[in-house]
């Protein structure tokens, strides 16, 4: 896993054109773009137990509709982002989210409570 959010002084936060994905030419990322082209060229480990592939992810911070639709064409199945998975958890509401951002809002609570 490679995070290149902050690369470029956060230009590359939000997915918005295939350009992005072009023009990242990290040996790490073009073989994770070779793998997405042809997961059977590559053997692929985890926790030294030798993984089936069936495709690839891109998990990115945002991505724009266009942004999304430049994924498949590099072989990529689908763009998994922060702002969907926090979305997500906001709807579904599960109760360690809501213990982890109660804790979180008490904090915040303390520290200005402190300071004013």
């Amino acid at each position: 896993m490679k995070c290149w959010i902050t690369w470029a002084n956060y230009r590359y936060l939000r997915l918005t054109e295939a350009a992005q994905l072009n023009s990242l030419a990290a040996p790490v990322f073009v073989k994770f773009l070779a793998l997405a082209r042809d997961p059977a060229a590559y053997q692929v480990f985890v926790d030294g137990q030798l993984t089936h592939v069936d495709g690839t992810i891109l998990v990115w911070g945002a991505a724009t509709e266009q942004g999304r639709s430049a994924a498949p064409a590099l072989g990529i199945a689908d763009v998994l982002t922060a702002d969907d998975m926090v979305n997500d958890l906001h709807i579904w509401q599960p109760p360690s989210w809501q213990d982890f951002i109660a804790q979180r809002r008490s904090w915040a609570t303390d520290l200005f409570d402190y300071l004013s």
